[in-house]
């Protein structure tokens, strides 16, 4: 019953990694059916997974050397992805990010590829040593994995419940909107989306820049405007119908 209980927690885990890591995004939800559909089959995934696991664990001897090397890289592996989960959830930066800004392992000159792959494999290396140090409490550090992978999860449902709401009200406010007249209908609007622009940037090299200081100072400008959507194929399309976005499907080889 252990082993079952540790299989759905663990699988419980690795989705909640996929979703804060996929989904997770201010401005843009997924289709909802799109990640019931990719959540299911990881998690049904995760479970076969899990399950050969623990099977082939059982079949090794406990005090054979084979053992403890699958037991150490397989727990450090969990706890990783654990970690990684917490900085999705955040949604500000990466484990990746935070090592290379807290070690200024930044992939760059000669050495950016080595860099990278060091960057990668260390927070394995630290994890690894760390079991290997307290590996009496391999159980312990399994049972709070599995806790905290039903805590994770807990809000990957509170996320979606609150995600359902706030655009389902923004819906409604658009389509509020869309009912208002326009009191001139020969208004000419000209409409300029600068696509992977940064305006802290912009305005630090103003001066640079004068035809769009120029443009900048004779046109209507939003102070605190955020993208709608992550990506421009989502983005540009809700802005021009004035409304929020819930993602974007192919479908019979037509974009929706």
């Amino acid at each position: 019953n252990r082993n079952y209980f540790d299989i759905v927690g663990l699988s419980l885990l690795l989705c909640s990694n996929y979703y804060f890591q996929a989904y997770i995004d201010r401005y843009l939800p997924v289709n909802f059916n799109i990640k019931i559909i990719e959540l299911l089959f990881l998690f049904i995934t995760s479970l076969i997974f899990f399950y050969v696991y623990f099977f082939l664990i059982k079949k090794l001897k406990a005090n054979i050397i084979i053992y403890k090397i699958f037991v150490v890289f397989f727990l450090a592996w969990i706890v990783n992805q654990a970690i990684q989960t917490l900085f999705f959830m955040s949604n500000e930066m990466t484990f990746t990010f935070f090592l290379a800004k807290t070690f200024n392992l930044y992939p760059e000159g000669k050495y950016g590829l080595f860099i990278r792959i060091f960057r990668f494999f260390l927070p394995y290396l630290f994890f690894i040593f760390v079991i290997f140090f307290f590996y009496n409490y391999r159980n312990k550090i399994l049972d709070f994995i599995k806790i905290f992978s039903i805590f994770t999860f807990c809000f990957v449902i509170y996320n979606e419940i609150n995600l359902s709401l706030h655009f389902k009200n923004k819906n409604q406010e658009s389509l509020k909107l869309s009912k208002i007249q326009n009191q001139n209908k020969n208004l000419k609007v000209l409409w300029f989306v600068l696509d992977e622009f940064d305006p802290l940037i912009a305005e630090e090299y103003l001066d640079l820049m004068p035809n769009y200081k120029h443009f900048k100072d004779k046109s209507f400008e939003h102070k605190n405007f955020f993208m709608s959507a992550k990506k421009t194929n989502v983005s540009i399309p809700a802005q021009l119908m004035g409304i929020a976005p819930i993602g974007a499907i192919v479908k019979n080889k037509k974009y929706y």
